[in-house]
């Protein structure tokens, strides 16, 4: 049950901010004083920098553990 619950729930998530991205794109470049473009590229690199990272950073994870009490 709970890794169906964090499977749902994750892709409900991941669905709103990627749905909401068109939508917030040009607010979020006002705000920041940046082009679209320049807002789309730091999505982007977030994301492709979250994929490099997680396989070692999931290695690490297992050779030290999670977070300990």
């Amino acid at each position: 049950m709970t890794l169906t619950t964090f499977a749902v729930t994750s892709t409900i998530g991941f669905g709103t901010l990627y749905y909401a991205y068109p939508v917030l794109q040009k607010p979020m470049a006002a705000s920041l004083d940046a082009s679209a473009t320049a807002v789309t590229g730091a999505l982007t690199t977030s994301v492709l920098t979250g994929a490099l990272m997680a396989i070692p950073v999931g290695r690490w994870l297992d050779r030290r553990g999670g977070l300990r009490s």
